[in-house]
């Protein structure tokens, strides 16, 4: 090879080394491409006309443009994970970007991201929460369940509590109320005829001897004096009826005995006046003894005044004696009779007998008709 020959393949070697790029080459810092960044501080080449460079990659987290000679740090909300970025990436919604060199991080339970380009998730409200991560807007606590903690899955209410929607705790139940369920949105109201004491059972019957006729009652009243409810579950109390009484509420009515009697709401019977009587039971009245009767005994029937007695009264309890000089010779008389004129009368029971002498009308005994003790008349 000659000289010259020697020379020419020199300087295309030179050319072409200044010419082709490759990892290695050496390259103007306008060229430099993006991606990479390329030192102002290389040196001048007098040869070439050209700064010796070598491109370096921008680190995760950074990017450049063409002709960088540093990288640029990725904004708030922005983020690479690899070297050599000619941009950022944007932080998706439902993550947070605190680290621009590492992959957005998911939103945590309990949280949420509604925007691009954040940093920092947004706690969910008092009676939100999140069923997972990474989500761009937080859920509302159902009815019938409580939200303490938004990072936890919504809780049952117990039963005698309840709950709307959107609520950290439970509600218990007013009184008078109940819920016997998990998870109520609302609370029952007791029933008429029934009492709740305990929110969380269901309504028990009001026993016998009491009623309630409201709604929402934690008890029920006592019956009062003269009315009755023998079942459970009663709205009113029954008036005790006429010819009965109800001394325990919690019993049905008993019949008023013979010689006694009543009106309706009564807890005792009432004992026949004297000269009144009746013979039957739950008797509302009592009846009077009638003339040419006596009445001893309440409970018995009215009895026939006996012979030699009488009674033209009402409610008598005993017959009067025929006095001298009359008589009944049968039983029931309202009036005594008086002996007749020539007729003696010795025994009121009996019928009068003839006079033997003298008769005089009304005596006892048969006497001379000028005597001054007559009692009877011609």
């Amino acid at each position: 090879m000659t000289m010259s020959s020697a020379l020419l393949c020199l300087i295309l070697i030179s050319v072409a080394a200044a010419t082709t790029k490759t990892p290695k080459d050496v390259y103007d810092i306008h060229d430099c491409p993006a991606g990479f960044y390329c030192s102002p501080e290389a040196q001048y080449s007098q040869r070439t006309g050209l700064r010796a460079v070598t491109p370096t990659s921008c680190p995760a987290g950074t990017f450049s443009l063409a002709g960088a000679w540093r990288c640029t740090n990725c904004s708030e909300g922005y983020y690479t994970t690899k070297t050599g970025s000619s941009y950022c990436d944007v932080c998706p919604k439902g993550h947070k970007c605190t680290d621009a060199s590492a992959a957005p991080v998911a939103c945590p339970l309990g949280t949420y991201n509604d925007l691009l380009e954040q940093v920092e998730c947004v706690p969910c409200a008092a009676g939100d929460y999140t069923p997972r991560d990474g989500l761009t807007s937080c859920e509302v606590c159902p009815a019938g369940h409580y939200c303490l903690d938004p990072a936890e899955q919504p809780k049952q209410c117990q039963p005698g509590t309840f709950s709307l929607t959107k609520q950290t705790t439970c509600t218990p139940c007013t009184d008078g109320f109940y819920t016997t369920q998990n998870g109520s949105s609302f609370c029952h109201i007791c029933p008429q005829a029934h009492y709740c004491s305990d929110p969380t059972k269901a309504p028990i019957p009001c026993p016998a001897g009491r009623a309630n006729n409201l709604r929402g009652q934690t008890g029920c009243a006592p019956c009062e004096a003269g009315k009755f409810s023998a079942q459970l579950g009663a709205a009113v109390c029954d008036v005790c009826p006429a010819g009965s009484y109800c001394q325990d509420a919690a019993v049905r009515p008993k019949l008023c005995r013979a010689g006694t009697y009543s009106g309706s709401g009564q807890t005792i019977c009432t004992d026949c006046s004297v000269g009144y009587q009746i013979t039957s039971l739950g008797a509302t009245y009592c009846d009077i003894c009638g003339p040419g009767h006596y009445c001893p005994h309440a409970a018995a029937p009215q009895e026939l005044c006996p012979a030699g007695t009488a009674n033209d009264k009402l409610g008598k309890v005993t017959c009067d004696i025929c006095p001298p000089g009359s008589y009944t010779d049968f039983t029931g008389a309202a009036y005594c009779i008086l002996c007749p004129a020539g007729q003696i009368c010795p025994n009121p029971a009996e019928s009068p007998t003839d006079c033997p002498i003298s008769p005089f009308r009304g005596a006892t005994v048969c006497v001379d008709p000028d005597a001054a003790n007559t009692i009877g008349k011609k």
